[in-house]
């Protein structure tokens, strides 16, 4: 009589389980056509913060970061090497619009400078190069001095719109 109770009650908990994972996979795929809109909203509302002098970023790949005038979401998809010492930087940025699509016919450049010391580099600005995948590389970023930089990315489209996002890194020496 044990094995009958123990029978049903596997049965009642596979019932549940399948029950379970069919509602799941409703709400999940409810999930999935969801709106683009949403999607995006979301990306932008998950944005990393603003960062600055005083509270400088911890380096993530792959970080967000929403423009100032919000026209732009770029993405800080790549630093080589890591932004921890001085020293010349390669960057790999993705644009995206407000609608989260890749934006691929912009201009890029960064404009590193200390603010705390007043100064910036040479060249002023490095300027990016954009390839066929959406990634706009700036390459030779000369941060070569210890202390808090901050690199303020501007991204011009074709009509002339013009935004800008910064982070801040302090490196050691």
């Amino acid at each position: 009589m044990g094995g009958m109770r123990h029978t049903s009650t596997i049965r009642h908990f596979l019932s549940a389980s399948l029950a379970a994972a069919m509602a799941a996979s409703v709400v999940l795929s409810g999930c999935d056509s969801g709106s683009e809109e949403d999607k995006c909203a979301q990306r932008f509302e998950d944005a990393s913060p603003a960062s600055s002098v005083e509270s400088p970023d911890d380096y993530i790949s792959g970080v967000e970061r929403v423009s100032d005038a919000g026209l732009f979401l770029v993405e800080l998809r790549r630093s080589t090497p890591t932004p921890k010492f001085t020293g010349d930087y390669t960057w790999e940025l993705v644009i995206s619009d407000a609608t989260c699509g890749e934006v691929l016919d912009v201009e890029v450049h960064a404009e590193p400078t200390m603010p705390q010391h007043g100064h910036g580099t040479t060249p002023q600005f490095t300027e990016a190069t954009p390839d066929t995948a959406g990634i706009y590389t700036l390459t030779d970023m000369s941060l070569f001095m210890a202390g808090v930089w901050q690199i303020e990315i501007t991204v011009t489209a074709e009509d002339g719109a013009e935004d800008t996002v910064s982070w801040f890194f302090d490196l050691e020496g």
